[in-house]
């Protein structure tokens, strides 16, 4: 084989190689994206407002998208490890959002499930179902070769019903003491917080006595 032809077969080669790598490279991308976008629905749904990807990161992917459309190779291969970084970054900081909001709702779960404890009102299993389903609210599905819509409505479907399952323990605890006069310091510990009580009106007193809280009730003075 002639050399002229030897090389050319050689460049070949490695463009070949280049181009899968940065095929794989150019996956990745589109999976941390795809990730992010998944964790935002279900921020969305399950709390008030909304996050979204920084725009320099999404200015970032349409510029990789068009390289990719008029096969740039050139112009990916200098932007796209730059890109992963900033998507791996953007990913993992909405997931801390996320996370962090997650947790307080752990903390509300919590106090479901300390409240039942003492007055047997629901099933425990719907309160655990609760616990695992929050578990995996801030882990995307894998795409498994589905469109993105599907995957979304999927996450979005998920967080919906784990929403409606949340207000509806909340609201079969704490139907014993709605219209009571502990009516708000109930709604407190279903908050997960402490109850306190700032000079308590003796009809107060007199509600948690005689609710079912009242044989786990200590009261204690505390000094300025």
């Amino acid at each position: 084989m002639p050399t002229s032809e030897f090389e050319t077969e050689l460049k070949n080669y490695y463009e070949q190689k280049r181009q899968s790598q940065l095929t794989t490279k150019i996956g990745q991308a589109a999976g941390l994206m795809r990730e992010t976008l998944l964790l935002c629905a279900v921020y969305d749904e399950v709390y008030e407002g909304m996050i979204t990807p920084e725009g320099s990161t999404r200015d970032d992917v349409e510029t990789l998208r068009s390289h990719v459309r008029n096969s740039e190779f050139n112009a990916i291969e200098s932007k796209i490890e730059g890109t992963l970084a900033d998507l791996e970054e953007e990913r993992d900081k909405v997931r801390e959002e996320l996370q962090i909001s997650l947790r307080d709702t752990e903390d509300r779960i919590k106090g479901f499930r300390s409240l039942n404890k003492r007055i047997c009102e629901i099933d425990e299993k719907r309160i655990n179902n609760l616990f695992q389903t929050i578990g995996g609210l801030n882990d995307a599905p894998p795409d498994e070769g589905r469109e993105f819509g599907q995957l979304e409505s999927e996450v979005r479907e998920a967080a919906s019903e784990f929403v409606q399952e949340l207000e509806a323990v909340e609201d079969d605890l704490f139907q014993g003491f709605r219209g009571s006069d502990i009516e708000e310091q109930v709604r407190s510990l279903l908050r997960g917080e402490t109850m306190h009580l700032t000079q308590p009106e003796r009809n107060e007193l007199n509600a948690l006595r005689e609710s079912q809280l009242g044989p786990y009730l200590t009261l204690s003075l505390e000094g300025e």
